[in-house]
């Protein structure tokens, strides 16, 4: 007897031509509105220009979008999405933009097991797999998301809604006030973590005509991309500045061609593979390049460095008329935030110059190699770099030795790596995103250090005057103090504080008396991606339950509770990223288990995914024992010495604060290890009258 079979589910076709109608209606409805909207001033400007959109992904969150809307009308009609998965909907997919046949951003690309060499936005990493880690894909779920509607709405706060205000949550924190810095670390730390955030992921923000920001405050007419931050009459700090709304815009929907929930897209690579520097696309990767020789693209000055290009965009929201007419304007990378933090801008600077360092010596001993290998063999070593100081000198740290080692995480001290797993997913989870690696943020201090050099003074400059402010550094030896200064100051240890600069002068402007709350951004931003509860990540984690304050009460700090209490009615409400702040650390991490669980998921992927690992034993991919070896003597100490403008001293474990057994050495001579670029020398193949 044949076994019964449930008859597939059917929609009427009529209604999904109506409702695809109504997409198309919906993306032509926002672009009539965007089109008169006016860009806000101010710190809502600037918060916007930190989340920003690739040219790129315009195109395909016109198809979020429409696939968004039409779902919506479906729901609207007692469409369940499981009913709809399981019915046939092709006839939507072809209608979606980028969906149809041949558009699809999971498939379509012919992968070759015989290239060497990395693809600029992470395709064909995984050869089974083609988008794994690849840019312009939505984040990876750890959880299935949350959303009020169960489909696209983030839960509200207070009064009609389950969650109190941001605003009001950070406010309660900041009583949780620590006087104490986190003396194991030096503030250089906070600038590589803020660096590799970057490297790691991109949100793509919803932007309106021409990429511009949109208002949500005070707007006539209310985007459906708002999200914003209404504030109380009493707030403590806001009440004087007349201010009652911050401006959000929410992540843009990323295109999935597949029925289901919202989701948002990483324009990054997940791959730790410098792509803020090197970009994603083959377009950007070409206005960064030189045609000759291998380098990046890089104005040398008179006194002989190298520059981050310089942007020419008078409107790209950072540059300022004087120094466009000065010729010291802004900066152009790989990633359109590199002038977000004059430390992130040094961050970029140091590592392109990296890059054409390689190349002058590949030039020097293998001149018989084309522009394109000196290119790819540059930005292969100098990847690999980055890859051995983040899990040899960042990821001990943060995670602490015990959790590192036990996960293999640690460099290995010779050989070669072959653990590598295509049925590992290396793309960046949601949660780390917009949650879990924004732990550093809680350690940015008021103040920026900049160390004269002998003297030893040092002078500081508010927090808020070095965003989108990267000009300070045309000017000979001030990256040397940043990175002096940096190298002997502390950051605030990891918790539910944060410092006044980022809680109410974030992105402040010159004329202002007030910016934005970075920690009422970020928790908004978790409810934006319908991030789920804290307590269901200590069920994923496997960690003691955590769904009421009483259980709460063995792992938080106890101050931190006490003020989580007086906000959250229900302890299953709680947000992740405020109850990963409060819990105490590990013994010898940084973080508390959540955050170290999320995190360390993510820094596993980022090795046992990678094909292209710098360790990699793969005949074709790897090192030579030899190259491998020196790669191992790499540290960003050395790093800065060679690429600042001309820093004399620096302690070898720059991460770390200055000690007894971390003191500073000299950048002359051998103290700090060097690269060894001599082993990479190839002899010219006889008979050979051409570059190969």
């Amino acid at each position: 007897m044949a076994s019964w079979e449930a008859p597939t589910p059917t929609v009427d076709m009529d209604l999904l031509k109506e409702c695809n109608s109504q997409g198309w209606n919906e993306v032509n409805r926002r672009k009539t509105m965007e089109e008169t909207l006016v860009e806000p001033k101010g710190p809502a400007f600037y918060h916007q220009m930190s989340t920003a959109l690739n040219e790129e992904a315009v195109d395909w969150i016109q198809s979020g979008v429409m696939a968004e809307s039409t779902l919506r009308c479906l729901k609207d009609h007692q469409i369940e999405l499981e009913t709809l998965r399981k019915s046939d909907w092709r006839f939507l997919q072809e209608q979606w933009p980028q969906c149809g046949e041949g558009h699809s951003p999971f498939g379509g690309f012919k992968c070759s097991a015989k290239d060497k060499y990395r693809w600029m936005d992470g395709m064909c990493n995984n050869l089974q797999h083609q988008h794994w880690g690849s840019a312009l894909q939505p984040f990876r779920r750890m959880l299935p998301a949350e959303y009020e509607d169960g489909f696209s709405k983030p839960y509200p706060s207070f009064p009609t809604g389950i969650h109190p205000p941001g605003r009001q949550v950070s406010i309660c924190m900041q009583n949780a006030t620590n006087q104490y810095d986190e003396p194991r670390l030096s503030m250089l730390f906070v600038h590589f973590a803020h660096f590799l955030d970057h490297d790691f992921s991109n949100i793509a923000a919803y932007k309106g005509a021409n990429r511009s920001a949109i208002p949500c405050c005070g707007a006539e007419e209310r985007h459906p991309e708002c999200f914003s931050l209404e504030l109380k009459s009493n707030d403590p700090f806001y009440k004087e500045k007349g201010l009652m709304c911050m401006d959000f815009v929410r992540s843009a929907p990323a295109p999935q061609c597949q029925i289901g929930v919202r989701e948002q897209m990483n324009q990054a690579s997940s791959y730790i593979d410098l792509s803020n520097i090197y970009s994603t696309t083959e377009k950007d990767e070409h206005g960064l390049r030189d045609v000759d020789g291998g380098y990046m693209k890089s104005p040398t000055e008179p006194d002989g460095r190298y520059m981050l290009l310089r942007s020419k965009d008078p409107k790209d929201g950072c540059n300022r008329p004087e120094m466009l007419e000065a010729n010291t304007p802004c900066f152009r990378s790989g990633d359109l935030r590199v002038n977000e933090f004059i430390g992130l801008t040094n961050m970029n600077q140091i590592w392109m110059r990296e890059h054409n360092r390689v190349t002058d010596f590949f030039i020097k001993i293998n001149g018989h190699w084309s522009d394109e290998r000196l290119y790819q063999e540059s930005r292969r070593v100098v990847i690999a770099e980055m890859q051995h100081v983040v899990y040899n000198e960042f990821v001990p740290l943060l995670l602490g030795e015990k959790l590192t080692k036990s996960l293999g995480l640690n460099p290995l001290k010779e050989g070669y790596f072959h653990g590598y797993d295509d049925n590992l997913d290396a793309g960046v989870a949601n949660s780390f995103a917009s949650a879990a690696f924004r732990f550093y943020h809680s350690m940015i201090k008021d103040l920026v250090a900049f160390e004269q050099a002998g003297s030893g003074v040092t002078e500081f400059a508010q927090l808020h005057t070095m965003l989108y402010n990267p000009f300070p550094m045309w000017q000979f030896g001030k990256v040397d103090e940043l990175i002096r200064g940096s190298a002997a100051q502390n950051p605030r240890p990891i918790h539910t504080s944060f410092a006044a600069e980022v809680a109410n002068h974030l992105f402040q402007q010159e004329d202002a008396s007030f910016g934005f709350d970075l920690f009422a951004f970020n928790i908004q931003r978790g409810r934006d991606h319908g991030l789920p509860p804290y307590y269901k990540w200590r069920e994923i984690c496997h960690l003691p339950p955590a769904a009421n304050f009483t259980q709460m009460k063995e792992f938080f700090r106890p101050h931190s509770l006490e003020l989580i209490q007086r906000f959250y009615v229900d302890a299953t409400h709680l947000d992740l990223f405020t109850g990963m702040l409060a819990e105490n650390p590990l013994a010898d991490g940084l973080l508390g288990p959540t955050a170290s669980c999320i995190i360390a998921d993510q820094f596993v992927r980022a090795k046992r995914g990678d094909r292209f690992w710098y360790e990699t034993g793969d005949p074709l991919l790897r090192f030579s024992p030899e190259q491998l070896s020196s790669i191992r003597d790499v540290t960003l100490a050395r790093l800065l010495c060679e690429n600042s403008d001309a820093l004399d001293t620096i302690q070898e474990r720059a991460l770390e604060a200055v000690s007894e057994t971390n003191p500073r050495k000299h950048c002359s001579g051998y103290q700090i290890p060097r690269l060894d670029l001599t082993r990479w020398h190839e002899a010219k193949p006889e008979g050979s009258f051409s570059k190969d």
